[in-house]
């Protein structure tokens, strides 16, 4: 990399912050702006793409030819899940309103469920991987899709429930608190 490149980052987290207009950087956590981007849209990228991809694959270990199902599909950190989950293989499912199912499946999902005239909980079942971006009763529902002892979910909104993944054999990760021990 060069001065005067474009380039975008997640700074590492410290107490210094980092909401300024122009802040130090590692420069091993740079990554070139496509051409195709704007510097807006690319700042949209490093949060909620890095953790849908560290829910998906850190956490999830999702793989190719698994499923999983996406909880808030349209939201920012849900598109970018669709997306990589997609490219490496994965079959999509998606909870997202009505309004937004074209939305959904023009970023790869394969299958939208409409969150407020369906329950995902009656229509999926052996589910590989939940990635929660929702809580609350989405989450405890989501143990009932996934496939016994292989299942695992992992969310962004909370601690999962450890006793309630062991009465369905699944296995839970809570992205947000690795996120806050980091800092």
């Amino acid at each position: 990399m060069q001065v005067g490149d474009r380039v975008f980052a997640r700074p590492a987290t410290t107490r210094f912050g980092t909401y300024a207009e122009y802040t130090a950087v590692d420069a091993n956590l740079l990554s070139f702006i496509p051409d195709n981007l704007t510097a807006k849209e690319a700042a949209a990228v490093p949060l909620a793409g890095l953790t849908a991809w560290q829910s998906l694959f850190t956490n999830a270990k999702l793989k190719k030819g698994e499923k999983v199902l996406i909880h808030g599909g349209a939201g920012g950190v849900g598109s970018f899940a669709i997306q990589i989950a997609k490219h490496v293989g994965a079959y999509v499912y998606t909870t997202a309103s009505t309004h937004n199912h074209e939305l959904v499946k023009s970023l790869g999902a394969d299958e939208a469920i409409d969150y407020k005239n369906e329950d995902f909980t009656q229509i999926l079942s052996e589910i590989d991987v939940v990635f929660d971006t929702i809580g609350g009763d989405v989450q405890s529902s989501s143990y009932q899709v996934l496939r016994k002892e292989t299942g695992r979910l992992v969310t962004i909104v909370g601690q999962p429930d450890e006793k309630e993944a062991t009465e369905y054999g699944v296995k839970a990760y809570g992205v947000w608190l690795e996120l806050m021990e980091a800092n």
